[in-house]
């Protein structure tokens, strides 16, 4: 019994190390996008003056290792309900690139920029207050 604490404390503590390291590329921006490894990742949200915007982007992947579609679209969090679609883009055959989006920003709301593309993958920004 003490031998399973002991393996199930190790793995907690192993996770807890894994969970809390940061990837040298989680800062980067889409410029820095193709010096990595295939990844799809999400920027934004943005505000101008009455429109909220975000992108998507796809990076790091070897010639053939296309997606069909990669959306990029800006959501506002709504609490207990499914979150209303703001503005969303799509571009067809893509290896690296990336799509913007906008949308009419408003009402003050936690708005969020999401990425996702035909395999099924997803990412999204941190929720900002804004607009």
């Amino acid at each position: 019994m003490h031998v399973l604490s002991a393996a199930v404390a190790a793995g907690t503590i192993g996770i807890g190390v894994v969970a809390m390291a940061s990837p040298g590329w989680a800062a980067s921006g889409p410029a820095d996008m193709s010096s990595q490894a295939c990844r799809l990742a999400a920027w934004g949200p943005t505000v101008d003056a009455k429109d909220i915007h975000g992108r998507a982007g796809r990076g790091g992947c070897a010639s053939g290792n296309s997606v069909n579609y990669l959306w990029a679209r800006v959501y506002r969090d709504i609490n207990n309900w499914p979150d209303a679609l703001r503005g969303e883009a799509v571009a067809r055959h893509v290896t690296n690139g990336w799509v913007d989006v906008s949308g009419p920003c408003g009402p003050r709301a936690s708005y969020y920029a999401q990425a996702s593309d035909s395999r099924g993958n997803a990412v999204e920004t941190r929720h900002v207050f804004v607009c």
